[in-house]
């Protein structure tokens, strides 16, 4: 079994992998880069995976063993501190997609609005072609 101190390593260092992948995510998603997404999201998807076995075996060393050892008291404040910032990350992201799809959703509502008020001006039956096929 891997000591406290590899476990913390090993945690930051996917949850650095977790971060790099959001931040991914984020430029994509700002320049417009739809085709990637699905790509970035299973990457992300991969990576938070990894993130849950670390958090698993840490969790476990912790329960078995205690936090009384002081000396991993600077990993342990940036593993917490990579948490908050994937916390954050992650929120604004979520904010972000849900307000492009209130946008998108509005946009497809005004759509189909607009396909029933067009349906609406149909001419009446006795004017739609019967004049020119009357004439030949």
């Amino acid at each position: 079994m891997k000591g406290l101190g590899d476990l913390l390593v090993a945690a930051i260092t996917r949850y650095q992998a977790v971060l790099g992948a959001l931040a991914a995510l984020d430029l994509a998603g700002n320049l417009g880069a739809g085709a990637r997404l699905p790509a970035l999201a299973a990457e992300l998807t991969a990576h938070l995976a990894a993130a849950r076995e670390s958090d698993l075996a840490l969790r476990e060393s912790l329960d078995t063993t205690g936090s009384s050892s002081f000396h991993h008291l600077p990993l342990l404040r940036e593993y917490q501190d990579l948490l908050q910032q994937v916390a954050a990350r992650n929120q604004d992201l979520l904010d972000r997609a849900r307000t492009h799809l209130a946008l998108v959703g509005s946009d497809l509502a005004e759509l189909k609005d607009g396909k029933t008020v067009l349906s609406g001006y149909r001419a009446p039956s006795e004017q739609r072609g019967r004049k020119l096929s009357k004439s030949c």
